[in-house]
């Protein structure tokens, strides 16, 4: 995301804001959230929602007119709420879908180029995720622009800092970049934070923990980020997504940023994916940045963990989200 004003060529254009809904109760905190980033960036705001159902073209007569009629209900629907988000110098524009949820708004990102897409998840588990949901895990992991789910215990922090958890991967540092500009947006703190099982950091006469918060200070600097504004830290933990959820709860933050591998649809409804856990269980909105599986390699020493640990070595448990 843009920031507006400040620069020296004066106030920049940002892309708009996609926020995606199903017209439920949880869409209210959507679009609330949706429209506080629009007002705080400069960014026209875009309601989306999706029609699903196959080929109207292939239903029977009745069944194409009782979808053509759900078409128009929730247009009519989603114009009520878009009056009710309207005011001087904002713009909002409620766009409705058809097809399959995940194609059409994967799709749709693709040719608007947002600077962000907004959206809540169920946060379902077991066999109730694998045919309900979640859509969102799915989409986030495929977009092609940062994504900022609610999840069902989202309860923003306007005042906390912003989380930025990290595996030293190899886009780490655009993450980072993110984050900042979210955290300098924001107007809040942002915390840096890699996670290492306790029996390491508990280790006498063991280098691992100082070479990484070293890297990881690298990271934070290489980034653009200020130390006034910044706090580098290495944490206990070994269940990931449960240890950056509860670290974010703790410091009562404002929002955590991710870097997610992509992967294809029916793969990101598989259980057990950490970035899941975090969606399902966080109390604060979380963005998310997705990369390819050339981009993103797990496991892998990088320059700033080389640099650190030179000519010194270390290894340290990390996770695929």
């Amino acid at each position: 995301m843009q920031s507006v004003g400040g620069s020296e060529q004066g106030v920049q254009k940002c892309g708009p804001i996609i926020a995606c809904i199903d017209l439920s109760k949880s869409s209210k905190a959507v679009l609330q959230q949706a429209k506080l980033i629009c007002l705080r960036i400069g960014s026209p705001l875009q309601i989306l929602t999706v029609c699903e159902h196959g080929d109207p073209s292939g239903l029977m007569q009745d069944g194409a007119a009782m979808f053509t009629a759900e078409v128009e209900r929730r247009k009519k629907q989603l114009e009520l709420m878009t009056e009710g988000l309207q005011g001087p110098g904002f713009s909002v524009t409620p766009i409705v879908l058809t097809g399959d949820a995940i194609h059409a708004v994967l799709s749709f990102v693709e040719e608007v180029s947002p600077e962000l897409l907004v959206m809540g998840t169920s946060g379902k588990r077991g066999i109730e995720r694998f045919f309900l949901g979640s859509t969102a895990e799915a989409i986030l992991r495929s977009a092609s622009c940062p994504v900022l789910t609610l999840g069902p215990k989202s309860h923003p922090q306007l005042s906390g800092p912003i989380i930025f958890a990290t595996d030293f991967n190899p886009c780490a540092e655009e993450d980072l970049r993110f984050a900042l500009r979210v955290s300098s947006q924001m107007c809040v703190s942002l915390h840096c934070v890699h996670f290492l099982p306790p029996k390491v950091l508990k280790l006498k006469n063991t280098i691992v923990p100082d070479v990484l918060a070293e890297a990881l200070r690298r990271l934070a600097a290489d980034a653009g980020a200020k130390s006034g504004d910044t706090v580098c830290s290495i944490e206990p933990g070994f269940r990931i997504g449960r240890d950056i959820v509860e670290f974010a709860r703790r410091s009562e933050a404002s929002a955590i940023v991710l870097g997610v591998r992509r992967r294809t649809i029916a793969t990101s409804h598989l259980p057990g994916h950490e970035i899941f856990k975090v969606l399902a269980t966080a109390t604060c909105p979380v963005y998310t940045l997705s990369h390819s599986k050339d981009q993103f390699v797990f496991a892998q020493p990088d320059s700033y963990v080389e640099a650190a640990v030179s000519p010194r070595t270390a290894t340290s448990g990390v996770a695929q989200f």
